[in-house]
């Protein structure tokens, strides 16, 4: 499976913030959950359980891999992104040829 292709059945399967969160952590960012000072960033340690308990309070999405074509995973997110997504934007404007940084 594609990391940028967004996974509709998963999201419905697992829930938003559990699919948000194998795309994030895929993608190499991390996911605090709500309650809990650690952040998440083994995709493979993500935690079992309800899938209720764990909502997505932050991401750190810095000198992650993340592209706009997996942003439909956050849609019904409901967190607060503690990290500026301007490093984000920057870093993909700078792939673009002609545009200085």
């Amino acid at each position: 499976m594609l990391i940028s292709k967004v996974d509709y059945e998963r999201i419905q399967a697992v829930g938003p913030d559990r699919a948000a969160s194998e795309w994030l952590l895929r993608c190499g960012a991390l996911v605090r959950y709500r309650g809990y000072e650690k952040w998440q960033q083994d995709y493979n340690g993500l935690p079992t359980g309800p899938l209720e308990k764990y909502k997505i309070e932050a991401i750190n999405a810095t000198d992650s891999c993340i592209m706009y074509r997996g942003f439909d995973y956050l849609g019904n997110v409901d967190a607060t992104v503690t990290q500026v997504w301007a490093r984000i934007i920057l870093n993909a404007l700078s792939s673009f040829s002609g545009i200085k940084i």
